[in-house]
């Protein structure tokens, strides 16, 4: 049996564990020749009182990501890409989707917004510390 938590899970579960007066440091340890893949969840929800029901907003959004590590020298560099995005949002009353994977069906606004960001990549040089 598996438990998957995440990392605020995790560090809520073991925050009590932990003396008031004690720190705990987490640093990303990439492994070169590894491919990692991050999955960044964000739900947010907005209300404006003054606009009524248009003005809830709501968005539910999944970001995968895959991390690539090489050594060179003494440095690790990762190549981090953005793989897909799945978004659901809801504002002035539409419910609008977005999923990398056929984006055609998407409206030509999310296409665009997101559209520029999936497959774009940038890299991270990390030193021996």
């Amino acid at each position: 049996m598996r438990i998957h938590l995440s990392l605020p899970a995790f560090l809520a579960l073991t925050a009590g564990f932990l003396p008031a007066a004690e720190k705990t440091l987490l640093r990303a340890h990439w492994e070169p020749g590894k491919t990692y893949t991050v999955e960044n969840v964000m739900n947010s929800s907005t209300s404006i009182p003054a606009a009524g029901e248009n003005g809830k907003q709501t968005t539910n959004m999944t970001q995968t990501m895959t991390i690539t590590v090489k050594g060179e020298g003494e440095n690790r560099l990762a190549t981090v890409k953005i793989a897909a995005i799945k978004a659901l949002m809801s504002m002035m009353g539409q419910v609008m989707n977005y999923d990398s994977a056929d984006a055609a069906k998407s409206p030509p606004m999310l296409q665009q917004a997101f559209g520029s960001i999936v497959g774009r990549e940038f890299t991270m040089v990390y030193d021996k510390d």
